[in-house]
């Protein structure tokens, strides 16, 4: 009884009227600084912030200084490449550089209000719009690959296979004792989602928000990723490796690394 309560508190249940998700709009003005851009959308506000090379973090909501403040990353940006601002007609091109090098290049359509990432080489990482806002105090943003279907990891302690393409992920529990291999939901919540195509180009998205969380991710037949979150907005770190090991570097980067053991717990007395 105890464990079929604590799962059912586990439990992340999305707004169930679908007619009351309403689009933040499109950009209405922005600011240009060294390090991050800064817009109003016509319901909403929206930031990309260069944090590291081939790092950026993006924040969008109703008002930007509702997003929780956390712990969870402790690097800061003050070596960070700076953002270079290219206003055209019908498009704005934020490309981070140094020198030459171009890291990460996201492209925002003011007509539709898409963001569409590119690594340095052009090649496409995903397409996002503007999240939808419901009156319940969620946030709602949908992810497109460009490519096709990619491997999705990570998520933290989690059960069910290793590649999560096609779950449904939550990110709000407590102490899952007496767990079996169903059960999606153990001991941590960790949005962190490592993403690997088939050529072995690899990104990944850490979401930091500590409230309520849910992630789709689409099977064969819808390769998108839905990401909701109840309360302050939507706030998440795009990491571009290219390759594995260069993502776990610059997450290791981002969060922190977890210190030695003392030599005693490696059998050294």
């Amino acid at each position: 009884v105890i464990r079929k309560k604590m799962m059912q508190y586990n439990e992340v249940v999305l707004p169930e009227d679908e007619s009351k998700w309403k689009k933040m709009g499109k950009l209405s003005s922005s600011k240009v600084r060294k390090f991050d851009f800064k817009a109003t959308l016509d319901d909403g506000e929206f930031q990309i912030k260069s944090i590291a090379n081939g790092v950026l973090n993006v924040r969008i909501s109703k008002q930007l200084s509702d997003i929780p403040q956390t712990d969870a990353v402790i690097q800061d940006n003050k070596s960070a490449p700076r953002l270079v601002i290219k206003k055209e007609e019908e498009k704005i091109i934020i490309t981070q550089e140094s020198g030459p090098t171009v890291f990460i290049v996201a492209m925002i359509d003011k007509e539709t209000s898409q963001i569409t990432f590119e690594d340095g080489f052009g090649f496409q990482i995903y397409t996002e719009e503007f999240p939808c806002y419901h009156e319940e105090d969620w946030y709602k943003i949908e992810k497109l690959p460009g490519v096709a279907c990619e491997n999705h990891y990570g998520f933290g302690e989690k059960g069910g296979p290793l590649n999560k393409r096609g779950e449904t992920i939550s990110f709000w529990n407590t102490d899952s004792f007496s767990y079996s291999k169903n059960d999606s939901k153990l001991y941590q919540s960790q949005p962190i989602q490592i993403v690997v195509r088939s050529n072995g180009f690899c990104y990944a998205i850490v979401y930091d928000n500590p409230n309520r969380s849910q992630i789709k991710i689409g099977d064969d037949d819808d390769c998108s990723t839905k990401y909701y979150v109840n309360g302050g907005g939507i706030n998440y770190y795009i990491i571009v490796g290219p390759t594995v090991y260069k993502v776990f570097r610059k997450i290791a980067d981002l969060l922190g690394r977890a210190p030695f053991p003392p030599i005693s717990a490696l059998g050294h007395h």
